[in-house]
Parts: C-alpha cells; sequence; structure tokens
C-alpha cells in the first residue's frame, strides 16, 4: 500500500523531469540555430562584398641580411624563394573574415598569401635549428628575432630564443619575448606565454 501511495509522486516528478528535458533541448536546438542562420547571413553578406584595395596590407619582407649563407640546406631555398613573393600574417582569420574586409574575389589570392607565411615559419624553425646544429647561434639568434617580429606563432622558435638569452646572460629578454606572444592572434598563443615564465622564473 505504501508503494501506491508514492506512484502519484514517482509519475508526477518523472513529468516533470521530461518537461525540463524537452525545455532544454528546445532552448539548445534554437540557439543551435540561430548560431546557424548568424553564419550563413555572415557568410552571404561576404560573398556580396566588393573587391576592396589591398595593395596596402602589411605585406611581410624578408631581409636578405637573415638569410644565413655558406648553408645548403632545404630550408634555406625555401627562405630565399619566399624572399620573392608576397606574405601576409592572416593568421586567426577565417574565409568569410577575409571575404567581408576585401571581398571574395581577393580571397584566393590572400589565402595564398597566408600559406606562404605558414611555409615561412616553419622554414624560419628548420634554418634556425640548421643554424644552432652548425654553432652559429648568433645567426640563429637574428633569424629567431625576426620569426618574432612578424609574429610567428609556432612554439619552439620562442623557446629556442629565450634559451639563447638565457645562455648569453640575458634573461630580462624573456620579459619582451613574453609581451610579444601576448600579441598574438593566435591559439597557440597562451601555452607560448606560460612556458616562457617557466624558463623566467
Amino acid at each position: 500500500m505504501e508503494f501506491l501511495k508514492n506512484i502519484p509522486f514517482i509519475f508526477v516528478a518523472f513529468m516533470l523531469f521530461l518537461f525540463v528535458l524537452n525545455m532544454r533541448y528546445r532552448k539548445t536546438n534554437r540557439q543551435q540555430q540561430e548560431t546557424e542562420d548568424a553564419f550563413w547571413e555572415r557568410e552571404r553578406l561576404a560573398n556580396a562584398t566588393r573587391k576592396q584595395d589591398i595593395s596596402n596590407l602589411p605585406y611581410i619582407t624578408i631581409p636578405k641580411e637573415i638569410i644565413p649563407s655558406n648553408l645548403p640546406t632545404d630550408s634555406v631555398k625555401t627562405l630565399e624563394s619566399l624572399s620573392q613573393q608576397q606574405i601576409l600574417n592572416l593568421t586567426g582569420k577565417t574565409n568569410t573574415d577575409l571575404k567581408l574586409e576585401y571581398g571574395v574575389a581577393n580571397l584566393e589570392f590572400l589565402s595564398a598569401c597566408d600559406e606562404r607565411f605558414i611555409d615561412l615559419v616553419n622554414a624560419l624553425l628548420d634554418c634556425s635549428k640548421d643554424l644552432l646544429d652548425a654553432n652559429r647561434s648568433n645567426e640563429a639568434k637574428q633569424l629567431l628575432e625576426y620569426a618574432v617580429s612578424i609574429q610567428a606563432d609556432a612554439k619552439p622558435l620562442y623557446l629556442r630564443l629565450a634559451k639563447l638569452y638565457l645562455e648569453e646572460g640575458n634573461p630580462s629578454a624573456i620579459d619582451s619575448l613574453i609581451a610579444s606572444a601576448n600579441e598574438l592572434n593566435s591559439l597557440s598563443k597562451d601555452g607560448i606565454v606560460a612556458d616562457l615564465k617557466s624558463l623566467n622564473a
């Protein structure tokens, strides 16, 4: 008999649970739909954006003096090749962002410039390692400082440079590295900053 008395309460509690669950489900669906609608509206506007002047964008130049001589490696060849091409650091920007800002007609060109930036960062990673392996730390430091100046977001670049500063007895220089890393528009920013701070602790 006691069990039967509890049935209405259990039923009401179960129905209340289903009601709350249904409300949450509908809210989640509504939010997802709103997000999707906002995305497609933004994409529609992006695809309708007219071509903008991109001649004054901050194109990256590779100074000849930072490209190592007498170092016959693929990384040096890549740097030499990239120095003749147009490069842009567009880290953190989506294709939709680029179309909205510069027009859909510029997307292919801008994407190519961004891909070259990725190639540049990889070449700087490889070349700095090649220089360190060849005991050419001063040239490696110059190359790494250049990488930081163009806001490359590869953690090893920052850590290699920080270790060179420590080796030459200049730990205070790591503070400027941390400041530079904090300006990155990249998902790797927090990890880079944390590792630099641990080296400078």
